[in-house]
């Protein structure tokens, strides 16, 4: 076999094709400003780029996830004020009733508007964001409660569940965002029940009973204090999405820092690698150039 090229020759087209295969790669890194624009670039670095990206797309979703949740909690919180409210309007009016100068007439008319309240204070348990009832546990697609001012208790029965609201934060723990209507309006604990305390209040009035009145108002008093207690609680999960966004963003610049050191290009590093590699090239052809050329003729002589 008659071999064409000499064994140098092959050296040197190959320290050749590697410079070229160098400055080609390198002026790729600086025109697009990526150091891996294709898998051969780096396989190592490729696999840890594709990780850091799926971790960011899983931050991404957690953190959407925290914001919807934090409107609902919002949201919520806009209820629990309003039911404060009225709760302080039903303790006022008890208090008008329970006047010696209050008539059974006159009595009749607080009862009418304490009727009132029940009807804003079931409403409110029926709150809603995004189409779903933010206080019916996991069941969010029906009311919580049913008002039917024929029955002893105009609520009804709870229509939601028990189970705990839980939100999965940055750090891979969870916690719970969410109490039930059940848990806020209707406690099993009489001295906590708000739908109860103004039910029986209005039955006070209607009763034209000022120590019953007087009763209820006392009812009215520990049921506010238990929306007080729940409306801290939700300052409380506010607090803790407000932190775990805040966290979310900071890992979001620890990923996306990660990522650049392995992806973008050091435009600094990468054109002092292009002189290096061009200065290779050139010196290589300069010298191949100068070499001398000898054939069998020059061994003949």
């Amino acid at each position: 076999m008659v071999q064409n090229i000499d064994p140098a020759s092959e050296r040197f087209l190959a320290a050749l094709r590697q410079t070229n295969r160098t400055l080609g790669r390198v002026e790729g890194q600086i025109s697009s400003g990526r150091k891996l624009n294709r898998a051969s670039d780096n396989p190592d670095q490729i696999s840890q780029a594709l990780q850091i990206r799926a971790d960011l797309e899983h931050l991404f979703q957690i953190r959407a996830n925290l914001s919807r949740v934090r409107e609902t909690v919002n949201t919520s919180e806009q209820a629990l004020q309003s039911a404060l409210l009225s709760m302080d309007r039903a303790a006022s009016l008890a208090s008008q009733g329970a006047s010696g100068t209050s008539d059974a007439t006159r009595r009749r008319l607080i009862a009418i508007e304490v009727e009132g309240l029940i009807g804003h204070m079931i409403s409110l348990s029926n709150t809603r964001f995004d189409g779903r009832y933010v206080f019916g546990g996991t069941r969010d697609d029906r009311p919580p409660y049913v008002l039917d001012m024929t029955r002893a208790n105009p609520a009804g029965d709870y229509q939601g569940t028990e189970t705990a609201l839980e939100i999965r934060d940055p750090r891979g723990s969870q916690f719970s965002y969410a109490h039930n209507a059940r848990e806020i309006f209707d406690h099993p604990d009489p001295s906590r029940n708000v739908f109860a305390a103004l039910v029986s209040l209005r039955a006070a009035l209607l009763s034209d009973d000022s120590a019953r009145i007087e009763t209820a108002l006392a009812s009215i008093r520990t049921a506010s204090e238990h929306l007080n207690g729940e409306l801290h609680y939700v300052g409380v999960v506010q607090g803790r999405l407000a932190e775990a966004v805040d966290f979310s963003h900071k890992q979001e610049f620890n990923l996306k820092t990660a990522l650049s050191e392995i992806e973008d290009t050091d435009l600094t590093a990468a054109i002092l690698e292009l002189k290096q590699a061009r200065h290779q090239q050139e010196a290589a052809l300069a010298a191949k150039g100068t070499a001398p050329r000898t054939s069998l003729f020059d061994y003949l002589k």
